[in-house]
């Protein structure tokens, strides 16, 4: 979260020797001892009482305020977020089936098909409601837009504008990826009439995003990914936007013995998965052969974690010139 919105608390002297010292976050102006910042910062701004009583007021403004569990289930009853839909019939009753999940995370290897399941999710996203609109966020500078072209060209809609309701902002660090869903969502903020409009984000990859400030001896990143990812799911709960983040894998390896078991699972460490709502697992199919009639992958969507369905169950579908179709037989 922003101290920029916190403009109440902390005087504006205060803030700009914040933003001098490298400090743009609550997470990380709270991570700091009290009497650490103190000393870094300029002498006879401030004593170290009034600068403990600013911690302490952004520290209970920042907090999530109470609900209870009767209102949260009615919250979720009549939640209105946008249904999404990847073009095949099984995978569309898998994500539709996730009910009022925000933050739905695709992993898996190198060319399972994330990106171009979170690209036909998309596609089908705008075409079906005009009003609708998208924004892919992306963090390696690898986004095709010749390709995403071509798969809208495979609409059946009439819709030209449809790329007109797709933005693309490229953020290679976390500071702005902040700018930039801050902006996207600052209409929801100011409070006017958005209910009409239904968003979807798509960040890829969140790996890049936070990989790099996660660090085994230092649990400020950590910090600075969990304070993201909340951010992030407040927006969304805002707007009642679903996000899609796409995390890449890492290798396990658990010693037994003289066996070493190496394994794939998904990156950033076991507490990102439960920041998201739903884990999605993609694998490939290896002995899946291209032929004459088929000349697409068959691909494997496995629900590795959700907080709303049960989880285990697999689901097939093809990937043909990328665009994803359901799985025959």
């Amino acid at each position: 979260m922003r101290l920029t919105r916190f403009r109440s608390d902390i005087s504006p002297e205060l803030l700009t020797a914040f933003e001098h010292l490298g400090i743009k976050t609550v997470a990380r102006l709270l991570f700091l001892p009290s009497y650490d910042l103190f000393r870094r910062l300029p002498p006879n701004l401030t004593t170290l009482q009034e600068l403990e009583a600013c911690l302490s007021s952004i520290a209970e403004h920042s907090s999530a305020a109470h609900l209870r569990g009767r209102d949260l289930i009615l919250n979720d009853t009549c939640s209105n977020s946008p249904a999404l839909s990847d073009g095949a019939h099984v995978l569309d009753d898998l994500l539709n089936g996730f009910g009022h999940s925000r933050v739905i995370e695709i992993t898996g290897d190198e060319g399972t098909g994330k990106t171009v399941l979170a690209m036909n999710a998309i596609k089908h996203f705008l075409t079906s409601d005009r009003r609708r609109r998208a924004l892919w966020v992306d963090t390696t500078g690898d986004f095709s837009l010749e390709r995403m072209v071509m798969l809208c060209e495979t609409c059946t809609t009439s819709d030209l504008a449809l790329m007109e309701r797709l933005e693309v902002a490229v953020a290679f660090d976390i500071e702005e990826a902040y700018n930039v869903l801050e902006t996207w969502f600052s209409p929801f903020n100011s409070k006017r009439d958005y209910q009409f409009l239904q968003h979807c984000v798509v960040i890829d990859t969140v790996t890049s995003l936070l990989g790099p400030i996660l660090s085994p001896v230092s649990s400020q990143g950590h910090a600075i990914m969990v304070d993201f990812m909340y951010r992030l799911r407040e927006l969304s709960g805002i707007s009642s936007a679903r996000v899609l983040a796409i995390n890449r894998t890492a290798m396990e390896r658990n010693v037994r013995g003289a066996v070493i078991l190496a394994k794939r699972k998904p990156a950033l460490g076991p507490s990102f998965t439960y920041l998201t709502d739903v884990t999605l697992w993609l694998s490939q199919v290896k002995d899946s052969v291209k032929t004459e009639v088929n000349q697409g992958s068959v691909c494997i969507a496995n629900i590795y974690r959700s907080r709303t369905t049960v989880t285990g169950f697999s689901y097939r579908f093809t990937i043909e010139h990328g665009v994803v179709r359901p799985c025959e037989g």
